[in-house]
């Protein structure tokens, strides 16, 4: 059984078992029994842990995947409105303000 001791803030802890009556080759056996469970508990934590990480890899690779897809869709949009500008407003074209080369921001900038 386990024994008890009063701390002196009043609260009770549990005492550690003694093993004075076991020998050192029992004593080596239940290290190692102890050493083999803690071994295997880390074992399966990490298991655990690798894959809660796949799985948030899978779900971040759907997320990418669907962010993919929403960004081709928006530039097809975008590629389709500047295409509808230019047949209506030929003597305009979409310039970006930074480099004034590409056609990533619409800015209407008279053609020379």
């Amino acid at each position: 059984m386990a024994s008890y001791v009063e701390s002196s803030d009043g609260s009770t802890k549990r005492k550690r078992q003694s093993l004075d009556h076991l020998t050192a080759e029992e004593k080596l056996m239940r290290r190692k029994a102890k050493n083999r469970m803690a071994a295997q508990v880390a074992r399966d934590r990490k298991k655990a842990k690798m894959a809660e990480l796949e799985m948030t890899v899978k779900l971040l690779q759907n997320e990418k995947s669907e962010l993919e897809r929403w960004k081709m869709m928006a530039e097809s949009r975008f590629q389709s409105i500047e295409n509808q500008y230019m047949i209506n407003r030929p003597n305009y074209v979409f310039k970006c303000p930074y480099c004034n080369h590409c056609s990533l921001i619409p800015q209407q900038i008279p053609m020379k």
